[in-house]
């Protein structure tokens, strides 16, 4: 179900950007059954229900390091959060479901922080500029860039990498 939901969400939302060939690869390589089953073992999902509809999601869990290279002046510790998606139905977006996941997973982060502070990192397509304005809302600031690479090695955009700083209650 979840696996069936993020390639929906991720599909509506970059269909009309990405080359068919592009879209199949990721969906198939990145949100497959298999990648969604492996992704259970190290993070923790938000789901957000309609009625008894799973209507979307929020995954995050520690960051990845390699986010390092991608930022001068960027370090990341083994208590640092990466949030890797928060994918909601396109017909269940603009109601708030967003801003509940963002606010559930923002204080489940902190409540669990034993230190004085961590980072939140994430990445976002650079034409999303909906989500962008939806993670400066909660203090996220554009930090760096990554470049995204289609299977044949061509540049097909890229992917802005966010940080808050989140301060132990």
């Amino acid at each position: 179900m979840l696996a069936e939901l993020a390639r929906q969400t991720y599909a509506d939302a970059y269909a009309a950007e990405m080359a068919s060939e592009h879209l199949q690869h990721n969906l198939v390589t990145h949100l497959s059954n298999q990648s969604i089953v492996e992704m259970f073992r190290d993070d923790v999902f938000l789901l957000a229900m309609h009625g008894e509809t799973e209507v979307g999601f929020l995954q995050y869990g520690v960051a990845n390091r390699n986010l390092e290279a991608l930022v001068e002046g960027l370090q990341v510790d083994s208590h640092d959060i990466e949030i890797r998606r928060v994918y909601v139905l396109s017909s269940m977006q603009s109601i708030g479901l967003g801003q509940v996941l963002m606010r559930t997973a923002l204080n489940a982060i902190s409540d669990a922080c034993t230190l004085k502070s961590l980072q939140v990192l994430l990445d976002v397509w650079h034409t999303n500029y909906g989500a962008q304005r939806f993670y400066q809302r909660y203090g996220f600031e554009k930090i760096g860039e990554r470049a995204e690479y289609n299977p044949g090695g061509d540049k097909t955009g890229s992917d802005y990498i966010f940080k808050l700083d989140v301060l132990h209650k």
